[in-house]
């Protein structure tokens, strides 16, 4: 005598929950891409404002008391902004390798691992692009007059 269940009482693969590797993902690279902003932001409104309130006209002048200190903690807030702009796509693909990770994860929503994949990607395209950008002002210089 076998016993067989029906059609309708087998179970089914239903998604148990939100993949935790997913939410990781997506949690590291909101942060990262908001702190990235946010220390740009700063960075650039504080050295506007330093610019346009000097009396110097030289800017080579504006750059030697930069790298003086003598603009109270400006080269601190410099130095973070290099340090943030390094890190960010490292950490973009931290979150990009944790979302790859949450995709591949069975019986477990997905929704998390996408948005963090696609969140990882925006960020490493543009923190990657801006430092591309950089480096390569920095190796060209300004032009020669």
């Amino acid at each position: 005598m076998s016993v067989e269940q029906p059609l309708e009482e087998q179970t089914t693969l239903e998604p148990r929950g939100h993949s935790k590797l997913g939410i990781a993902s997506l949690a590291v690279s909101l942060i990262t891409g908001l702190a990235y902003c946010l220390v740009m932001v700063v960075t650039f409104y504080l050295i506007f404002d330093m610019v346009s309130t000097s009396t110097m006209q030289d800017p080579n002048e504006l750059i030697l008391e930069l790298q003086s200190g003598g603009q109270g903690g400006m080269m601190a807030l410099v130095m973070l902004f290099g340090i943030c702009m390094f890190s960010a796509p490292v950490l973009s693909m931290v979150g990009l390798g944790l979302g790859i990770g949450g995709l591949f994860q069975k019986d477990k929503n997905r929704l998390f691992p996408i948005l963090g994949v696609i969140f990882g990607v925006l960020l490493l395209c543009g923190s990657g692009s801006f430092v591309l950008l950089s480096l390569v002002g920095a190796l060209t210089g300004p032009p020669m007059q």
